[in-house]
């Protein structure tokens, strides 16, 4: 739209703007996949036995989650 209007003092800055944002989207995931490597690489840790109140908080979670994709499917259909 800037270009259309030759406003191109707004071009140049959303054109830096975009640059800056692309670069830092690459550092974020650079260091989103650093991490993931490194969790990937742990053993998973075990826990003992559930408590009646974490069972409970478990399949309510699950049964949100099935939930929400239900109504993510309608919307999207």
């Amino acid at each position: 739209m800037a270009k259309t209007l030759k406003l191109s003092d707004v071009v140049d800055l959303l054109q830096q703007n975009l640059e800056e944002e692309e670069n830092a989207a690459k550092k974020v995931l650079a260091a989103a996949e650093a991490i993931l490597k490194e969790s990937a690489a742990e053993p998973e840790s075990r826990k003992g036995p559930k408590s009646a109140k974490e069972k409970s908080s478990d399949k309510k979670s699950k049964e949100d989650e099935k939930k929400a994709a239900s109504d993510l499917h309608k919307r999207s259909a």
